[in-house]
C-alpha cells in the first residue's frame, strides 16, 4: 500500500464516513469474483451517497492519483462483470445511489440515481397506481436501470440507451455535466427532447470511462388497455428460416412493437421444467418440503413428458397491447403470416 493510497482512504473515509469504505478481505474478494477467468486485485471499495460524495470521491482520486473503478449496482448479469478493467482500481459502487427522484405523469418519464434497479421502479410505479410501466431487459430484478442503459442492453420494446436522457455526469476533474437541455438552470424539456442543442455527448457516456453517470431520465411506456402474450412454433425445423424472416417483417411493419424471444427445444425445456416441476409438487403434495427420492423422481419424470409435449423443434413468443381491436388484429396478422409453416 502506498502512501499516497492511505491518504486517499483516510479522505475518502471522511467524505463518506468509514463503514463505507470497505477494505476486509470478505467485501474485496465478493468484488473480484466473476464467471470469467478474468482475475483482478481491488485494494478498496467506496460505496457513496450523493452526487456530492462522487465529485469528492474523484477530486481525491485525482490529488493522489489513485485509479477509480465505477459500477452502479454490479449485477448487469450477460453485459459483463463488476470488475476493474486493471489491477489496483478502487471500486466506487453506486448502489446507495437509489433515490427515484422523479416519475412525471404527463410526459412519462422518471428521473433516478444509478443504483435504482429494475425492481425498485417497478414497484415503485406499481405502488403508486401509475399509468405508465417500465420496460424491463432479462438482466435481473436487482440489476441497475442506468448501468444497464450504458452497456446498451435491449428491453423488450427499445434498446434502453435510446429511452435515457439528461444525463448527470461527474467527470474525471470532479465536475459536473448535464446533458441535452439540463445544462441550464430552467429547461422544462430535459426529459422531453433529448438532444437539446449543441452537440450531443451521451453516446459517449455509453460503454466508456470519459465520467461517472449518477443520475438520468428514463422513458416509460404508458400501460395499455389490454396486454397480451402469443407463442408460434414449427415442427418442420426447415421452416426455421422462413419463421425469421416473416417475423421480421411483422416487426418492421410495427405489427408487433414487442422483442421476440426465439427457443429451440432445449431452450423451452430449461424454461418451463422447473415451472412444471414446481406446479406439479404443490398440486400433488401440497408441499415442495418433504418430498422424497422417490415421489422427486416420479414429478421430474412426469415434468419431463410433459416439456417434451409442449416443447417444439423451434418457437418464438413475444407480447402484444395496444385497445382491443389492435390487440385482435395483431393477433389475426400474427396468425396469417404463420400460414403455411
Amino acid at each position: 500500500m502506498t502512501e499516497a493510497f492511505s491518504k486517499a482512504i483516510v479522505r475518502w473515509k471522511s467524505i463518506v464516513g468509514e463503514d463505507n469504505v470497505r477494505e476486509d478481505s470478505s467485501t474485496l474478494n465478493a468484488y473480484e469474483r466473476n464467471a470469467s477467468q478474468l482475475e483482478r486485485k481491488i485494494p478498496a471499495v467506496i460505496l457513496p451517497k450523493t452526487t456530492q460524495e462522487v465529485q469528492d470521491i474523484v477530486r481525491v482520486a485525482n490529488e493522489n492519483n489513485t485509479p477509480i473503478y465505477p459500477i452502479s449496482q454490479g449485477k448487469n448479469w450477460g453485459m459483463g462483470s463488476r470488475v476493474p478493467a486493471k489491477d489496483g482500481c478502487v471500486v466506487v459502487d453506486l448502489g446507495r445511489m437509489n433515490q427515484i427522484r422523479e416519475v412525471n405523469e404527463k410526459h412519462g418519464h422518471a428521473i433516478i440515481e444509478a443504483g435504482v434497479t429494475q425492481q425498485q421502479l417497478y414497484e415503485f410505479l406499481s405502488k403508486n397506481n401509475s399509468k405508465y410501466i417500465l420496460g424491463v431487459t432479462g438482466s435481473g430484478s436487482e440489476s441497475s436501470v442506468i448501468g444497464n442503459a450504458l452497456e446498451k442492453g435491449g428491453e423488450y420494446f427499445y434498446c434502453r440507451f435510446d429511452r435515457i436522457s439528461g444525463l448527470e455526469v461527474v467527470l474525471g476533474n470532479g465536475n459536473i455535466l448535464k446533458t441535452g437541455f439540463g445544462h441550464y438552470a430552467k429547461a422544462q424539456n430535459t426529459h422531453n427532447f433529448k438532444y437539446g442543442v449543441g452537440p450531443y455527448l451521451d453516446g459517449l457516456l455509453a460503454q466508456s470511462n470519459f465520467g461517472i453517470v449518477t443520475s438520468a431520465g428514463l422513458s416509460l411506456i404508458p400501460k395499455r388497455e389490454v396486454h397480451s402474450a402469443f407463442k408460434c412454433s414449427i415442427y418442420n425445423e426447415n421452416n426455421f428460416p422462413e419463421l425469421v424472416d416473416r417475423f421480421a417483417e411483422l416487426r418492421r411493419t410495427e405489427i408487433l412493437s414487442t422483442a421476440a424471444h426465439i427457443a429451440n427445444r432445449a431452450r423451452t425445456a430449461n424454461v418451463l421444467s422447473p415451472a412444471i416441476f414446481d406446479y406439479l409438487s404443490l398440486s400433488q403434495k401440497g408441499s415442495q418440503q418433504g418430498i422424497d427420492k422417490k415421489s422427486y423422481a416420479q414429478l421430474k419424470s412426469e415434468a419431463e413428458k410433459i416439456v417434451d409435449q409442449l416443447a417444439a423443434p423451434w418457437s418464438i413468443a413475444g407480447g402484444l397491447m395496444g385497445t382491443k381491436a389492435q390487440v385482435a388484429e395483431a393477433q389475426k396478422q400474427i396468425q396469417k403470416a404463420m400460414n403455411g409453416i
